[in-house]
Parts: structure tokens; sequence; C-alpha cells
């Protein structure tokens, strides 16, 4: 039989508030997805911990032929606070959205959990965040099965429909740095990529936004992602 109240600890990825008032919460946990509602989204102890980025364990009680659990209790875990800063926030969301869009369900993912909790970490205390959610966002592509491939070693192209670095002339032209970026930012560890950040980054966003909106769909935050690169 199903439990009706379980205790799930989980990143905010999304909310939104319904003409209701309710509020929809999207969690991001080791176990995949999981969509609550806390009714009448007005100021209290409980919806004012349901702010984005946050890490929080919630009571969720199941209702019977209801798709979402209700949200009982809400008990915050872990708030950065830099993340609200406007140069941080859209890159913040950037990675939130790109999880939320691609993970869809329970499945098991802790990998995909334990990397979007530490770009969170890094946006918050990193002093160069746009090169944190770069890295980042190639990093749980890979955790979600993503990854580009590299076709030719000593490809300048990167062509994101097959989502491969190539010689063959027709896709995104890169400079020789972001070509080799590229070609190894999935085989690199984060502490490696993180120490030998580029500054023309303007292609490699590029290529990223390409593969993502041909992959896995377009993202709202893409536009506000503009205004800080």
């Amino acid at each position: 039989m199903r439990e009706r109240y379980k205790n799930i600890s989980g990143i905010i990825l999304r909310r939104t508030t319904t003409p209701s008032g309710d509020m929809i919460v999207s969690l991001l946990t080791p176990r995949g997805k999981f969509k609550g509602v806390s009714r009448k989204a007005a100021p209290s102890p409980s919806t004012l911990k349901l702010n984005l980025f946050q890490h929080v364990t919630v009571q969720m009680y199941n209702r019977q032929q209801e798709d979402l659990g209700l949200l009982t209790q809400v008990k915050l875990e872990g708030a950065l606070s830099q993340l609200v800063k406007p140069e941080v926030y859209p890159l913040a969301s950037f990675l939130c959205e790109l999880v939320d869009h691609v993970v869809e369900g329970e499945m098991d993912i802790p990998q995909t959990y334990d990397l979007l909790a530490g770009a969170l970490r890094g946006l918050n205390s990193h002093p160069d965040p746009e090169w944190v959610s770069l890295v980042m966002g190639f990093k749980l592509l890979g955790s979600l099965g993503m990854a580009h491939r590299t076709e030719d070693a000593d490809g300048p192209f990167f062509d994101a429909d097959r989502g491969v670095i190539t010689r063959k002339t027709g896709g995104l032209r890169l400079s020789p740095d972001s070509a080799a970026f590229m070609t190894s930012v999935h085989q690199r560890s984060v502490r490696d990529l993180m120490e030998h950040p580029l500054t023309d980054r303007k292609d490699i966003w590029m290529a990223l936004e390409k593969f993502i909106v041909i992959h896995a769909g377009v993202l709202k935050s893409f536009d506000v992602l503009r205004s800080v690169q």
C-alpha cells in the first residue's frame, strides 16, 4: 500500500503560483524530481521557506486520485544568500531550469543532484560565477546522458544537430581555446576546469545553447542569461 505521508529532502528547482493562490513546487532529489502543492500561497512560515534554489525537507501527503502531493510541513536545510544578486540569479535559474526541463519524475540521479548542489554553492561563493555556470551546464548534461561527442580531436566546428566536435564545415566555428574546452570538458574534473577559465566564452555559450535547444528544448532563462555574459 502506498504510504500517505513521506519526507522528501531536495533542492527547489521551480515554483509557480496558480490563479487560486496555490504554490506548485518542483524538488530535485537524488531519486529524481518530485512535485507538490502548498495551499494558498499567502506569507506563512512554510511558504516563505519555499524559495528557489533552497535546500528543504518537506512532508508530503499523497492524496488519492491526485497527481500532486500536498506539502504539509517545510523545513529549511540551507539557503545560499548570494544567489539573489542580479548578476548571479540568472545563472542559477539557468542551471535549475535545465535540470527541471530534462529530469522527468522518479529516477536514480545522485550524480546530477550532487552536481547541482555543488554548482549552486559555487555560484554563491566563486568570484567568477559565469564560468561556474558554463562548466556545470556541460557537467549536468553529461550526468543525464546528454554529453556531446568528439568526432575529430582537432576539429574546429561544433555540429549541434549531431552533438559532435568535427572538422566538417557547417557547424558553429569555435576558437582554438573553445574547441579545446569543448573536446575535453566531459573528461576533465570540475576542479581542473575551474582552475583554467577562459576569457572569451561567447562561442561556448552559443554552442551550449544550440545543443540544449535542439536536444532538450528552449529554456526561458536563455534570454536573461545573455545580459550577464
